[in-house]
């Protein structure tokens, strides 16, 4: 059969599970639409604008952010909640009343991740899920690997998440398998009831089954290239360019019985006749010249070695690493990056060393947690399962903790002996005569629990089940009796089988946190990591997709809406930038790929769009997977908030993703991109068969708004206010305001609190969907600025020598002063020494309008006579002329920097941050009641702050003359600057060379970085090398004593 058969056929099967029109509940959630499960509040949400009756029976729970004030709803009553509370201009349903402009104002999405050791199976080897991006990069950055997926099915990523981090759940396995991420994670678990079916990590509780994938057998194609590890070695002619099955091999053994930490030779020991001649032969193969020591102690123990300390190098490039213990060697990642023969032949080797055969078992012991875990995942990808467990054994008078990997069951044992098996004879001979025993055992894997549904399905031909174990059935006998299975039962048997899951019942949950990650694999949603299935989802995707469906499923939609059979109709979603339309788009995308009924109509995609035929198009010009010039009219288009170009096109469906964000440069703004695309959706009513010029019902173009709020302004705003304020405007328009604590159940209440205790105003706009002004105070309570007061600190006119310092620099020659921050580190705490400034017109400059740059330079040149100082920055506005008359001074050490938007918005974050976190010293006047505080503190609390789009907030002074910020800018940048050296050693008293770095900041994430600077600090400051005086009573100790509450 052709593939385009194999897919018509496919989707036709789809078709009739779906011949009546399929809502849009029905459709996401149906096992031939797109497989996925809704929230209840979701289901609320979609239900309203989709004209769906709500429910009124089933139940479900809401709360607050902290999990607290649980409340239980149906989804009428929850509706209900929403209009009375003014979230929602709707408080009933009437079926088949559609609105078909949704303006949901939002909480922010919380990401579902797992922990950085998670290991996934992809086509560049199985790798570490945080080695696959930028662990300190954007929380969304693009990735194209291909990962392994359900049943042998491989699919392609698109994002790597960066998550922070998080409180985790754990769970281990019975037989060692274990996953940890946050509790929203979802994997797959056997119900009580035989069924396959995700499961919130969160819920996961001993005794749940978790479903082990053993199908997915994806390795790389190439072999490694070594070629890079060999460079300056003078070994060269015996090193090969690529890692084959032998060098696999070698690495196995050298990982087993291999002497790690030897740098100068390659050294494995032996301790049997039979290995020592296979190993000898090999390395002399290998290496040449050889040599073998035996063992004084044993007849049969001895050691091989080939010298030389570039082979040794070589190999430690390669994984097999001499700064390693046994407790702590892992399984060589350019093993892990290899195809599967190689690491077959790494395997063979390893468990020659370290394995062993006895009586039916075939074991392998480490020390190392690590490797055990490791193999026992190769083994997985392999298809072949084992148990990992750990005992304590006497070693050297004391306890040491040995691992062992077991393979599990008839099945595995066979394909470990096809695929791996051993190098010496004697292990081979062991090896051959267990495979004639289990030649003449029957396969025992099965489904634990079903014989008795099986029985009761069964009834009097219950006897075909035979002697079968109550406790497992056999999946070869679920095969052999499912021609006599019907229903529901023989559903759930079909599924249990085409699965083919190692299940596994869970033995331990506990409770963690740790930094998180995750993949966006929109192709079926979901990838393997450590042997689970693990989940992710989009709801805008759900809507693109669903109206899809609706278009095809009319047969000829350009008929039906009166449109010339030619026209293209188009679903277009607009995203704040290109690589949010991306994400969006690779999700789509996937959802159309996993669901079989789009199969026959797919036609031709690129990144940005994907194209489908109607069945009109089918019997008019074929088949599109037949004849690729085949005309396809529907058009799904993901785009970026540009309104050029998006003007004009026949848009049925308008979905505008974080409209309320459309403010960056580059951008069009919200309106002008609604005005574009939204005004085509008016003309898509059903027309008169016979006259299409004629309505015969209600538009049925759709706008869907989604967003987290910006403040009480603009086109989101306005039109949610439209809605809310109802009468005719408001007809055909659902307004929704809900917070991610009521659509996501499960984001846990420890993730909303560190958001909130940060800032609360933010937290409720961000998280709760809420519109609140965007000008607002900076702080917003002083108490928390006052709590990071020390009465004990003073404005400092210089510090010790040789203890190192920072600065933050705000330039300003004319009008406003030149101001400078200074402070230095104690243990985690940034203490301010001096906040100061200088002024045309004032002071030593009163004969001046305006400062230039030697006056300035100067004057910073002073400064660091009094204070050591290793760093320091300004703005670039003005970079170049301050930099050349610093370095003309010897101040090497100030660097400009460009102060984007983004980035000042990042730095007064900091400082709110260490302020939050109680982890700055500053100094105020005595009594501030009666004298006032000191300036920089004064103008600190008088810093408004304005909302400028999702990821950036400005901060600056009030519009009132006499008021400044030049004070405030110079001390966060110098918090920033201090901030990222906490725990360096070097930055502490006594520890500073007269040098630093900066850190690889880059413009709009940090500094241009990787120069090291110049002790740029007058050499007075530096000179001296009797010791001073260390400051017994630290700042830090005084801080933690003393501070204002």
């Amino acid at each position: 059969m052709s593939f385009s058969s194999l897919a018509i056929s496919a989707s036709a099967r789809a078709g009739k599970q779906s011949e009546k029109n399929a809502d849009i509940i029905e459709f996401v959630e149906a096992p031939w639409g797109l497989k996925m499960t809704l929230f209840p509040v979701q289901r609320v949400i979609l239900k309203a604008h989709y004209g769906l009756e709500l429910d009124d029976t089933k139940t479900f729970e809401i709360s607050d952010w902290r999990r607290e004030n649980v409340e239980v709803h149906t989804e009428k009553s929850y509706l209900k909640k929403l209009y009375d509370e003014g979230r929602c201009n709707v408080g009933e349903v009437i079926p088949g009343k559609q609105r078909r402009e949704m303006i949901l104002s939002i909480g922010r999405r919380s990401g579902k991740c797992v922990v950085g050791n998670t290991l996934v199976q992809t086509d560049r080897g199985l790798v570490r899920i945080d080695s696959l991006g930028d662990t300190e990069g954007a929380e969304f950055q693009p990735l194209s690997v291909c990962v392994s997926q359900e049943a042998g099915k491989i699919s392609r990523s698109a994002y790597f998440y960066n998550g922070g981090f998080k409180k985790t759940k754990y769970f281990k396995t019975k037989s060692g398998f274990e996953l940890e991420g946050t509790g929203n994670h979802r994997v797959k678990v056997l119900t009580s009831d035989f069924e396959i079916k995700w499961k919130f990590l969160q819920d996961i509780s001993e005794g749940d089954v978790a479903c082990i994938n053993r199908s997915n057998q994806l390795f790389p194609k190439r072999c490694v290239d070594l070629r890079k590890y060999k460079e300056d070695l003078n070994v060269v002619d015996i090193l090969p360019d690529f890692l084959d099955e032998k060098w696999g091999e070698l690495l196995g053994i050298l990982v087993g019985d291999g002497l790690w930490t030897d740098a100068l030779r390659v050294r494995v020991s032996v301790g049997c006749t039979s290995f020592e001649k296979y190993l000898l032969s090999f390395f002399r193969e290998i290496f040449g010249k050889v040599s073998y020591t035996p063992d004084k102690r044993s007849e049969t123990a001895g050691m091989v070695t080939a010298s030389g300390v570039d082979l040794r190098t070589f190999l430690d490039r390669m994984g097999w690493l001499i700064k390693v213990k046994t407790t702590t060697k892992e399984v060589p990642h350019t093993i892990l990056s290899s195809p599967k023969s190689v690491q077959c032949a790494f395997l063979r080797g390893l468990f020659e060393t370290d394995g062993c055969v006895s009586g039916k078992s075939i074991s392998l012991s480490t020390t190392s947690a690590e490797l055990a875990r490791q193999v026992q995942l190769i083994l997985l990808n392999l298809g072949i399962v084992s148990s990992r467990n750990s005992y304590d054994r006497p070693e050297k008078k004391q306890w040491e903790t040995e691992w062992r990997v077991s393979i599990k069951g008839v099945r595995s044992k066979r394909l470990f002996s096809q695929l791996i098996g051993f190098l010496s004879e004697r292990k081979k001979s062991l090896l051959e005569d267990l495979s004639k025993k289990l030649a003449h055992l029957e396969l025992r894997e099965g489904v634990k629990g079903l014989d008795k549904a099986l029985r009761n399905e069964l009834g009097k031909q219950k006897k075909v089940l035979g002697k079968t174990p109550k406790l497992l059935t056999p999946y070869w006998k679920i095969q052999e009796i499912l021609p006599l299975l019907k229903g529901s039962l023989k559903t759930k048997c079909e599924v249990l089988l085409d699965a083919d899951y190692f299940f596994d019942p869970v033995v331990e949950v506990r409770d963690s946190e740790s930094l998180v990650y995750d993949l966006n694999v929109p192709d079926g949603a979901s990838f393997l990591g450590n042997g689970f299935t693990n989940h992710n989802t989009t709801i805008s995707a759900c809507i693109a997709a669903y109206e899809t469906y609706k278009l095809i499923k009319k047969g000829d939609p350009q008929k039906y809406y009166g449109l010339p059979s030619s026209n293209n109709i188009q679903i277009i979603s607009v995203a704040t930038d290109k690589d949010q339309a991306g994400l969006l788009y690779q999700e789509v995308s996937g959802h159309y790929r996993n669901c079989s009924f789009f199969g026959p109509y797919t036609a031709n995609n690129t990144l940005s769009y994907a194209r489908f035929q109607t069945p009109a198009d089918v019997e008019k010009y074929g088949r599109y997977i037949e004849n690729a010039s085949a005309k396809a009219t529907l058009k799904v288009t993901f785009r970026s908030c540009v309104a050029k170009g998006l003007r004009g096109a026949g848009n049925i469906c308008v979905i505008l993703d974080e409209v309320a964000h459309f403010t960056e440069s580059g951008q069009s703004g919200a309106e002008e991109v609604y005005n574009a695309v939204v005004p085509s959706t008016s003309a898509y009513s059903p027309k008169d068969p016979d006259n299409p010029t004629i309505p015969i019902g209600e538009v049925q173009g759709r706008v869907i708004l989604i967003s987290s709020p910006l403040g009480k302004q603009g086109l989101f705003y306005n039109l949610f206010q439209i809605g809310m304020r109802g009468g005719k405007a408001s007809e055909n328009i659902l307004a929704v305001q809900a917070p991610t604590w009521e659509v996501n159940p499960t984001v846990p209440a420890e993730e909303f609190e560190k958001h909130y205790l940060k800032n609360a105003a933010v937290f409720f706009t961000e998280y709760g969907g809420e519109f609140t002004d965007r000008t607002r105070g900076w702080i917003e309570k002083s108490e928390d600025l006052f709590a990071c007061v020390d009465v004990a600190l003073k404005a400092r006119i210089k510090g010790p020598a040789r203890k190192p310092h920072f600065m933050g620099i705000d330039l300003g020659l004319v009008g406003d002063g030149t101001a400078v921050a200074i402070g230095h580190l104690e243990e985690d705490t940034i203490v301010v020494d001096l906040v100061t400034q200088i002024k045309a017109g004032d002071g030593d400059y009163e004969d001046k309008e305006r400062l230039d740059f030697d006056d300035v330079a100067d004057w910073i040149l002073s400064l660091t006579k009094k204070f050591y100082i290793v760093e320091g920055i300004f703005d670039q506005w003005a970079g170049i002329p301050l930099e050349q008359a610093l370095a003309k001074r010897g101040l090497g050490q100030m660097r400009s920097v460009q102060m984007t938007k983004q980035l000042t918005s990042q730095i007064f974050q900091n400082f709110k941050d260490m302020m939050w976190d109680e982890r700055l010293g500053l100094y105020d006047r005595p009594n501030p009641e009666e004298d006032g505080h000191e300036p920089y503190i004064q103008e600190l609390l008088e810093l408004q702050a304005k909302v400028q789009s999702k990821h950036i907030i400005t901060v600056e002074a009030p519009q009132v003359q006499g008021k400044h910020d030049d004070m405030s800018d110079a001390l966060t940048r110098m918090v920033w600057v201090a901030s990222k050296q906490i725990g360096k050693q070097r930055y502490f008293a006594g520890g500073a060379s007269g040098r630093s770095s900066m850190s690889g900041y880059s413009s709009g994430k940090g500094f241009a970085g990787g120069t090291r600077l110049r002790g740029g600090s007058d050499p007075r400051r530096v000179a001296p090398k009797t010791s001073r005086r260390s400051d017994k009573h630290s700042i830090r100790n005084r801080i933690l004593g003393n501070k204002k509450r």
